[in-house]
């Protein structure tokens, strides 16, 4: 079976298991409705100027993402079932598989939640184009990271601790341009500047793809 064969079954059988558990969405429904919450009615983030709640709403998306993705291998990991899909699946299937899982399930929540966030500030977004390119981009970015730091810290004990701790230094420039580019896409494009931020994302996500493509290997089979 050919790589990419593997990587889409891998992909539809996280699929169901995960529609069968509910663990990782209940978990992100659980956070992002209590940071938005907090957000909208503690903070008074209504008050607050625009990048600022371009910047909090990238820091909701970042830590909901962190509460759920660090089990992208923890199911294989607690059946002992890893070393069979060491046996039968080529490392980059299983890498490619398990980011196209962690992308879709990210890309999922994080809609659901600028929209939300959207509607409880009252903010509409101006250029709504560059704000899911921007989206899209920062979930990009995000998931490569997250899935190969996910595979080194599953058969650590204290993987959830973890994984934020290892994951967090390498995320933060994707944090900044990504906040600044939500901007844009909240107060509109007046110029051509935001195309150079857009560029940033996607230079960064192609980065961390093939760097976590390439290690993956290595920290798969160790």
């Amino acid at each position: 079976m050919s790589v990419r064969a593997r990587a889409v079954d891998i992909l539809v059988n996280d699929l169901r298991r995960e529609w069968r558990s509910r663990f990782a969405v209940n978990a992100v429904l659980v956070f992002v409705s209590a940071a938005l919450f907090v957000s909208a009615f503690l903070l008074k983030a209504t008050e607050i100027g625009l990048f600022a709640q371009s910047g909090l709403l990238w820091l909701i998306l970042l830590f909901a993402g962190l509460s759920s993705l660090s089990r992208s291998f923890v199911a294989e990991a607690d059946r002992h079932t890893d070393h069979l899909l060491r046996w039968h699946a080529d490392p980059l299937a299983v890498f490619f598989g398990k980011f196209g899982f962690n992308l879709l399930f990210t890309l999922g929540f994080a809609s659901v939640t600028v929209f939300l966030y959207a509607v409880l500030l009252r903010i509409g977004p101006e250029s709504p184009g560059i704000l899911a390119l921007a989206l899209f981009l920062g979930c990009l970015g995000f998931n490569a990271v997250a899935t190969l730091m996910a595979a080194l810290v599953s058969q650590t004990t204290q993987r959830h601790s973890l994984f934020g701790v290892i994951a967090l230094p390498l995320l933060v420039p994707l944090l900044l341009i990504a906040g600044r580019l939500t901007h844009i896409g909240f107060m509109g494009a007046s110029n051509t500047t935001w195309m150079n931020d857009a560029m940033a994302l996607l230079g960064y996500a192609g980065a961390m793809i093939t760097a976590s493509a390439l290690l993956f290997e290595t920290i798969w089979e160790a």
